[in-house]
């Protein structure tokens, strides 16, 4: 295990000096920020176990469409002794 360990920070400060890597692993962390904005309210491989209700989703005015997962469930598994509700309160005055 010592050994891995040595080997990858060896590998990890050679790629610290390496300006290819480092602007591919910009680029791609710059990907991952703006896909990630995109995603709101979405649950991924959590195992929620509540006593009361679940509400997954915007409360009071609706803040847009402009995602591409929004009020989402990915695996996991949601246990509530309430109700349960997936969505947005769509309160428009």
């Amino acid at each position: 295990m010592e050994v891995k360990k040595d080997i990858i920070q060896d590998k990890l400060e050679d790629l610290k000096d390496n300006a290819q890597f480092q602007k591919e692993l910009k680029e791609q962390l710059a990907a991952f920020e703006q896909q990630r904005t995109r995603l709101k309210n979405v649950v991924h491989d959590a195992d929620i176990d509540v006593k009361g209700s679940v509400h997954i989703g915007d409360k009071g005015r609706v803040s847009g469409d402009h995602y591409d997962e929004k009020n989402v469930i990915k695996g996991g598994t949601i246990n509530a002794g309430g109700d349960f509700r997936l969505g947005d309160d769509e309160n428009v005055e």
